[in-house]
């Protein structure tokens, strides 16, 4: 039981890890990063969430961008 314990935090850590960088490559312009995961057997739906993640990213920017044009006229 303590075995199983160690895996599983690994894989959820590989997963927020990804989940982090989809966002932060999005936030900041980048290229959409390409899913290395090998613990997910079905690759689809990882890659649907860190395209999620990705939008996110990508809107926060837009966000801060119109947020930004708008001080400098106030």
């Amino acid at each position: 039981m303590a075995t199983d314990s160690p895996e599983s935090s690994d894989t959820n850590a590989s997963t927020k890890v990804g989940a982090l960088q989809s966002f932060a490559h999005g936030a900041l312009g980048l290229a959409e990063p390409n899913a290395h995961d090998t613990f997910c057997e079905s690759k689809s739906s990882h890659q649907d969430s860190s395209q999620g993640y990705f939008k996110a990213g990508q809107l926060l920017k837009a966000a801060a961008t119109v947020g930004s044009v708008i001080a400098l006229f106030v």
